[in-house]
């Protein structure tokens, strides 16, 4: 997929030319959302710029449109915030989740859906993968996922409405398949 070049694009160098809130923490003990570290002030300060230059100014057009501008999720792609816990090597920005969260703060405080967007593409899409996946579904997908393929995931039981956790459908083992 070609890469476009915008605003949004020249917002990624200077995300990642500050490496230092690119690495995830020894601990993987989440650090309080009330003190933010040094990069993660920069990332929050960097995200909250992106929306308001790239997103604010197509929020009425998408709310009236009910549909996501391509432009905007290409811009997110382009800023580096659809794999920001994915390791560099695979194309991410291997912040840690505490800065997923900032990510998902700044865009919902400018527009919720592009936010969810994010949101479902980074801390479910992605971690499925980093979490279960084996270093060649990883590879194949991750870099994908940090660039330019966009995930969901999707409810499919009338009953649970948007409540995951109201679904009923249990995948049981049978033999060698489920």
């Amino acid at each position: 997929m070609p890469r476009h070049t915008s605003r949004s694009a020249a917002l990624k160098p200077q995300l990642l030319a500050t490496r230092s809130f690119l690495t995830t923490p020894t601990a993987r003990t989440p650090t309080s959302l009330h003190t933010l570290s040094e990069d993660e002030q920069m990332m929050k300060d960097a995200v909250s710029r992106f929306a308001r230059e790239t997103v604010q100014p197509l929020v009425s057009k998408m709310d009236e449109e009910e549909q996501m501008d391509a432009s905007v999720i290409r811009g997110l792609f382009d800023a580096g915030l659809m794999g920001v816990e994915t390791p560099a090597a695979l194309g991410g920005s291997e912040a840690s989740f505490t800065s997923a969260i900032v990510v998902i703060e700044e865009l919902a405080k400018i527009d919720p859906s592009v936010s969810v967007l994010c949101d479902v593409h980074n801390t479910l899409v992605n971690t499925v993968f980093r979490t279960y996946g084996n270093q060649e579904i990883q590879q194949k997908y991750l870099p994908q996922l940090a660039e330019s393929k966009l995930g969901c995931f999707c409810l499919s039981e009338a009953a649970s409405g948007s409540d995951a956790f109201a679904l009923q459908t249990r995948a049981t083992k049978d033999g060698d398949h489920y």
